[in-house]
């Protein structure tokens, strides 16, 4: 029976490369097969009763006239995968159920196998015995830390899967010192934040190279100690651009002559005048000198 509930990371679905180049009708009919799909067994594909769910049941299930152009808008962009047999799956949603049943077959014999090596119900080691002094002072934990490591090969796979939609280099090779640093990262952040990082540079604009130099990002930025936080926090996220608010131009000789030329225009058109120190009179017009003489 699958959950009544299921997780949703709005800032995942907004900052999701593939989807921010459908349309809003394409995203609307993605999210009704979603709810499908978290109801369908085996979980995260399009089916009802272990069949394949047909165009023309789909477009009755989620209402949608236009079925055909937004279900091809959103295979187009790479939103949905399909299965051997031709079933719309959600890559995103396969991999969390695959995790969650991993961890409650783990919970039912006592937690992670790796670390319980007793089992659920150790053996009793008989009467319990008096302690000396010196076992009050607690024992440096010797454990090697790199059990609680979670796989580096997922954390690659998820980075290759954003990166090759936004154009990113993909690592040819996964060496040791790239490896401990995917394991450092993914156990100060965990596998979450990880794929959330990812989805976030994929999505920005300069990580894909488009800024003054052409750079950009990879798996080696993606490793180092800020950057998860960074993206995280929205410092490479797309910027709108501000219209209006630059500095005021700053006026040049062509602009102080078109003044000039206006202004002379306007003289002209109002006729000659004599300037006077308190008012200013038009000149009346000059006769030819008869009237005067008679």
């Amino acid at each position: 029976m699958s959950s009544p509930w299921m997780k949703f990371y709005p800032s995942d679905w907004r900052a999701d490369p593939c989807l921010r180049m459908c349309s809003i009708g394409a995203r609307g009919l993605w999210m009704e097969m979603l709810c499908i799909m978290h109801e369908a067994s085996p979980r995260g594909t399009l089916r009802i009763n272990g069949k394949q769910v047909s165009d023309a049941q789909l477009a009755i299930l989620t209402g949608c006239p236009d079925l055909s152009v937004f279900l091809a808008e959103l295979e187009e962009a790479g939103v949905f995968s399909r299965e051997g047999d031709g079933a719309i799956c959600s890559r995103r949603m396969m991999r969390d159920t695959e995790k969650a049943d991993a961890d409650r077959a783990n919970g039912s014999r006592g937690g992670n196998p790796r670390l319980v090596k007793a089992g659920v119900n150790p053996r009793d080691n008989g009467e319990d015995k008096a302690q000396k002094p010196e076992a009050r002072y607690q024992i440096p934990d010797t454990r090697d830390k790199n059990l609680s490591v979670p796989s580096t090969e997922r954390a690659v796979r998820v980075f290759c899967e954003h990166a090759s939609k936004a154009g990113i280099p993909v690592p040819r090779k996964i060496g040791l010192t790239r490896k401990r640093k995917i394991e450092a990262r993914l156990r100060e952040h965990g596998d979450d934040d990880w794929e959330k990082a990812c989805s976030r540079m994929a999505a920005s604009a300069f990580c894909r190279g488009q800024n003054d130099r052409g750079w950009q990002a990879d798996i080696d930025f993606l490793c180092q100690p800020d950057t998860i936080n960074r993206l995280l926090e929205g410092k490479y996220d797309d910027r709108p651009i501000s219209i209006g608010r630059g500095r005021p131009r700053e006026r040049t000789m062509s602009d102080a002559m078109d003044d000039f030329q206006r202004r002379l225009g306007q003289e002209i058109e109002a006729g000659p005048t004599i300037e006077h120190d308190e008012f200013v009179r038009p000149i009346a017009p000059l006769g030819n000198g008869l009237e005067d003489a008679a």
